[in-house]
């Protein structure tokens, strides 16, 4: 605990109803007062719709043009992880195994299972963009 801590994510791997939910938060806010904004991303409405938009639009622009955020450059990176992993961005994203397994840091990887944490890495981060909008 302690710290600036002030957002926490969660991935729910059930099927939970919102009562569940209420209660992972209400608790998660009794051991860590400082959280503020609680997030499940199990499903997250919305996030496919507004990644697919940006990532045609990249797609149309050619990959250039001012990018002062920075999302162009994560947008051209997520196209190329995609593309290493032999997907695209129609690709459903359970075709990667399941978002909410851990995402390797280290260690022996086949390059398959490389190619697709490439991709959740930047699925990751795109959903952070997407919640905090």
């Amino acid at each position: 605990g302690g710290g600036a801590t002030d957002f926490f994510l969660t991935w729910s791997v059930l099927s939970v109803g919102g009562l569940l939910i209420k209660q992972a938060a209400a608790s998660l806010a009794a051991a860590e007062p400082s959280l503020r904004t609680f997030v499940t991303l199990s499903p997250v409405p919305g996030f496919r719709t507004w990644l697919t938009a940006r990532l045609a639009r990249q797609r149309a622009s050619g990959g250039g043009g001012e990018d002062l955020s920075g999302e162009g450059a994560a947008l051209n990176g997520l196209l190329q992880a995609l593309s290493a992993a032999g997907l695209d961005e129609t690709a459903p994203f359970s075709e990667l195994g399941p978002l909410h397994g851990p995402i390797s840091t280290g260690g022996v990887q086949s390059p398959e299972q490389e190619r697709a944490d490439a991709v959740r890495r930047s699925l990751v981060g795109f959903c952070a963009r997407y919640l905090c909008r």
